[in-house]
């Protein structure tokens, strides 16, 4: 991924995010991902900084350990209503929010 994209929108197909896939992405603000995503990987969000808001589509049942670990600048998780898990690790200073 390019370092200095400041909002991501993944495109409606993708099923999985690996894990650390965007690692390092430190201008990244926003990102948006799709209701065809079933599987985010742990850390993925490991090193990305300004990281703000994240829209969960509704694919997601699940958010992995430390997926938002130590990402102090994290406001609001928009999250589905079939959210049933979230790993160690989240974020405290965020607000989770319902779609």
């Amino acid at each position: 991924w390019a370092k200095d994209v400041k909002k991501l929108v993944i495109p409606e197909g993708v099923t999985a995010i690996g894990d650390g896939a965007l690692k390092d992405c430190t201008s990244l603000k926003k990102l948006v991902l799709p209701d065809s995503l079933i599987k985010i990987g742990d850390r993925v969000f490991e090193g990305c900084s300004a990281l703000e808001e994240v829209v969960l589509g509704r694919g997601i049942t699940y958010i992995p350990k430390d997926c938002f670990a130590q990402r102090t600048n994290l406001l609001t998780v928009t999250v589905a209503p079939g959210l049933t898990g979230i790993g160690d690790c989240h974020t405290p200073a965020a607000k989770m929010e319902a779609r």
